[in-house]
């Protein structure tokens, strides 16, 4: 009986959780590039009044339920037009990589919405998100490992970059500059294995592994930011779901209440 009541509490606990991981999917719902998380479950320890024998099913009762495991789902979300030339949206796979203004930290997203900014002791402009960490590229029309920071001469009077990353611009006498930096897109053998740091930004972990520059299943699209791939009509029907399992367990735990009222009834 105690051991159904604590069952109930694992579920109301696991219920919980799931809840919050849709709260948390709502809320980004408009959030750019933002990328929604499935949660499972799976059953707790078992205890063993006997082992199954080839003659018998055995006697093994359940301790309730555990979160299994709680995962993004990258699957792209609609590029949105913004008419904003350093905005950059990321069609098919990989991630931006963006590095602090020493190049020390390196983080990874795929939210473009990048702006210029005036390095004036460099006359440079550099792309910049709203957390303040850098686009970094590769110098020239090739990619490469992202090892430099996108820096533009400060009186450029237009910039454009193609479907593979080029950066190209119109310098102040009016001629085009090809190719100057290139755009380093990352993938990662496991990229459910990055870890979230919140500003859109995950970060390299054991279970991604190393970045590599090498894929070209990727199309950059200048002026476009890449949506949220929150499914508001799945979110709703998790919710459901979760609020019906939320009550069953909670019905588990105040019948084992009532139970327990009755066992103790039995003295008077």
């Amino acid at each position: 009986m105690i051991n159904s009541m604590w069952s109930g509490v694992s579920g109301l606990r696991a219920h919980q959780t799931s809840m919050d991981v849709i709260g948390n999917d709502i809320a980004n719902v408009n959030t750019v590039a933002f990328k929604q998380s499935d949660i499972s479950f799976e059953d707790a320890f078992y205890n063993s009044m006997g082992s199954p024998t080839a003659d018998t099913a055995g006697k093994q009762v359940g301790m309730g339920v555990n979160v299994g495991k709680i995962t993004q789902d990258f699957t792209g979300g609609l590029l949105q037009s913004t008419g904003v030339p350093t905005n950059l949206g990321i069609s098919g796979d990989g991630f931006f990589v963006l590095k602090d203004a020493a190049g020390l930290q390196t983080t990874y997203s795929r939210a473009g919405d990048f702006e210029f900014n005036y390095d004036s002791g460099a006359d440079a402009l550099n792309l910049r998100g709203p957390d303040g960490k850098y686009l970094y590229g590769t110098i020239g029309a090739a990619s490469g490992s992202a090892s430099s920071m996108i820096a533009l001469p400060g009186d450029i009077q237009d910039m454009m970059i193609s479907s593979s990353g080029q950066i190209s611009y119109i310098d102040s006498t009016g001629s085009l500059v090809e190719n100057a930096y290139t755009v380093d897109i990352a993938t990662f053998p496991g990229e459910t294995g990055l870890a979230q740091l919140g500003g859109n930004q995950y970060a390299e972990t054991a279970a991604s592994g190393q970045p590599d520059f090498d894929s070209t299943d990727h199309t950059i699209v200048q002026g476009y930011l890449e949506n949220s791939n929150v499914d508001l009509a799945k979110e709703f029907t998790e919710m459901i779901v979760a609020e019906r399992g939320f009550q069953a367990n909670s019905r588990t735990v105040t019948t084992s209440d009532s139970m327990l009222q009755e066992l103790l009834s039995l003295k008077r």
